[in-house]
């Protein structure tokens, strides 16, 4: 009954993200679209370093969040954990060196052991990302600096050295 039940919510669930990616746009919808100008502005184009930049500051939002969220999940895990072994739900025997455990203390560790493995290995994961990232990012910042106080650097637009 329980793989049924499964099947069923698997089913709906991609039934409905098929609908979300499926989905147009109706005819009632109206587009705006600016007003034309009489003379074209030209926005400066970024450098590579600031479109770097704000690639890796995205990723770092990315890899933050991630972290936040295993390091939720090996919260979880580890407060469902603890009661199991602290209460009377698991005992050890001391003979055998087997952990015995009732219905209670079988369901808290079967539920908490995964989320405390999964948010472990997901924090030393993010955690790393992150780091890298933020060098990454550190770098990139001295060079930037580095080349805007550079005495003499060569000019693209002007093809000559300025100084």
């Amino acid at each position: 009954m329980k793989r049924i039940s499964l099947l069923w919510v698997a089913l709906l669930l991609l039934a409905a993200n098929a609908e979300a990616q499926d989905s147009t746009p109706s005819n009632d919808s109206t587009v705006v679209t600016a007003p034309p100008t009489d003379s074209p502005s030209v926005a400066p184009r970024p450098s590579y370093e600031e479109l770097r930049r704000a690639e890796l500051k995205t990723g770092i939002k990315r890899t933050r969040t991630a972290l936040i969220a295993t390091s939720a999940s090996f919260a979880v895990g580890l407060s469902l954990v603890i009661p199991a072994f602290t209460s009377d739900s698991c005992v050890q025997n001391d003979f055998t060196n087997e952990v015995n455990c009732n219905a209670a203390g079988r369901a808290l560790l079967g539920v908490g052991i995964p989320f405390l493995s999964v948010g472990s290995w997901g924090m030393l994961v993010s955690g790393i990302m992150l780091g890298v990232r933020k060098g990454k990012v550190r770098r990139l910042d001295e060079r930037i600096a580095y080349q805007s106080r550079a005495k003499l650097w060569w000019d693209p637009h002007q093809s000559k050295f300025v100084f």
